[in-house]
């Protein structure tokens, strides 16, 4: 009885490899390589889904600097509001919500400054662009949702969050925004067990 052979390639060797961004201060980003992100960035640096939807993190928090040069390129833009026109274009509530919504001064810019910036430079920093650091995720779209300092803005940025996801689902991907998974880096000066009817659970 005859072998077929279909195809035939040389057994070539094969190594191992770990992508390591050009970004000039990677060098001391030691918790990536910690964590195994190299290895990660091998398979994966963000981007779209299969399905092609824009992967979004929301990130509450207070201080965005919307102009730094790490994260400036990753911010999500609603694409249902026309840029600064007054008017609320995707009748969500929200007039020119661009980048996400500010609900300490109940607007749509964020106030420059430092922990906002950093989580949403760690959290999707523009890797491998030969600029500053690295984030997790090289290519991912941060909505910007500042808090002041009270649960009551906390609890509307997650309402944001929800408001948004929902329309995504209802519409298609035609309205709201493809929401994955929400950052929160904040905590109760008197942190105790949620109660089951607690408004955090």
């Amino acid at each position: 009885q005859q072998a077929m052979v279909k195809e035939a390639i040389e057994n070539e060797r094969v190594e191992s490899r770990t992508t390591q961004p050009n970004d000039p201060r990677f060098d001391s980003q030691w918790a990536m390589e910690k964590i195994g992100m190299p290895q990660v960035w091998d398979v994966s640096t963000g981007g779209k889904t299969i399905n092609n939807d824009d992967i979004v993190v929301a990130i509450i928090d207070t201080d965005f600097s919307t102009t730094h040069e790490d994260i400036v390129d990753n911010i999500w833009q609603n694409p249902n509001e026309i840029p600064n026109n007054g008017i609320d274009d995707d009748n969500n509530g929200f007039v020119d919500d661009i980048n996400g919504w500010n609900f300490d001064r109940n607007q749509d810019t964020h106030i420059a400054g430092i922990h906002g910036t950093a989580v949403s430079g760690i959290i999707g920093g523009k890797g491998n662009n030969g600029i500053g650091t690295s984030g997790i995720n090289w290519d991912i779209d941060l909505m910007l949702l500042t808090y002041g300092s009270n649960i009551a803005e906390i609890f509307a940025a997650y309402e944001y969050v929800t408001e948004m996801r929902n329309r995504y689902n209802e519409s298609g991907g035609v309205e709201g925004a493809f929401i994955v998974a929400v950052n929160s880096s904040f905590g109760l000066k008197n942190p105790e067990i949620c109660p089951e009817d607690d408004l955090w659970n």
